[in-house]
């Protein structure tokens, strides 16, 4: 088989210009995950500052004063979706962006969702060829299974990425063997889930690691970690390997695959 070049690439968080510096047209991109910039809490920017308010702002920043991320999280959640009025003008922000993203990437991409995106919005953006959900496609020889969102954990603020551990275990369960896992959440290895950043461990998939002691793919690729200890390491034959942290590190992963 004949090598062939594929750029992975997840958490872009809106840094679609950047993005958009680095890519070849020619060359497919396959993007795991975290696509919007709902709020970056270290300079609080992000489209969650165009749906919040002033006492909004207050009640958040006095929460991150305690040191208490997850509840400023909780804060700029329950505000912008338990608000129908809000939450209609969140969907149309959220479409926005993500005609922002379709313009800059190349003809042949496959875009995932994660927790912190829109699913319904981007699909309707991206259409059926672009956005994937879960499930196997073929390119060239090798199948790519996709799972998109992640289950809950530790930090989940319900958002509509995240998907109830059963779901999430039956979509893995239905890809079969493939050859390349694309998923958005990591698996429960400890250095792999590590944020070296806001040093703490995020938390893994136990199911994701239960499917790669099953079928061996040559491949697991993800994101959702953004400052990794550890970037890849290897089980078996399979390559295990952090893609993301890409709004943070400004770096596709570009294997030469069997293609």
């Amino acid at each position: 088989m004949i090598p062939m070049l594929i750029n992975f690439v997840a958490d872009v968080h809106g840094a679609y210009d950047r993005l958009h510096s680095l890519l070849d047209p020619s060359i497919p991109l396959i993007v795991l995950g975290d696509n919007l910039n709902m709020m970056d809490f270290r300079t609080f920017e992000g489209i969650a500052t165009e749906m919040l308010d002033a006492d909004d702002f207050r009640c958040i920043l006095e929460a991150l004063g305690r040191g208490d991320r997850k509840n400023a999280m909780s804060i700029a959640r329950s505000r912008i979706f338990d608000d129908p009025q809000r939450l209609l003008l969140a969907q149309s922000i959220v479409e926005r962006e993500y005609r922002k993203l379709k313009a800059v990437l190349p003809p042949q991409s496959i875009v995932m969702y994660g927790n912190v995106d829109f699913p319904e919005q981007l699909e309707q953006v991206l259409g059926p060829e672009m956005f994937v959900d879960f499930g196997v496609r073929e390119i060239g020889a090798l199948r790519f299974g996709f799972v998109s969102g992640t289950p809950p954990y530790e930090q989940s603020m319900g958002l509509p990425g995240e998907i109830p551990l059963d779901e999430y275990e039956k979509r893995l369960a239905e890809l079969g063997p493939v050859d390349i896992l694309c998923t958005h959440m990591p698996p429960d290895v400890d250095d792999l889930c590590f944020d070296t950043v806001v040093n703490r461990n995020w938390g893994g998939c136990r199911a994701i690691n239960k499917y790669m002691n099953e079928y061996q793919p040559l491949y697991h690729l993800f994101g959702h970690i953004h400052n990794p200890r550890v970037s890849e390491i290897k089980k078996g034959r399979t390559i295990i390997r952090n893609a993301g942290g890409f709004r943070y590190n400004g770096k596709l992963f570009s294997p030469d695959l069997p293609i």
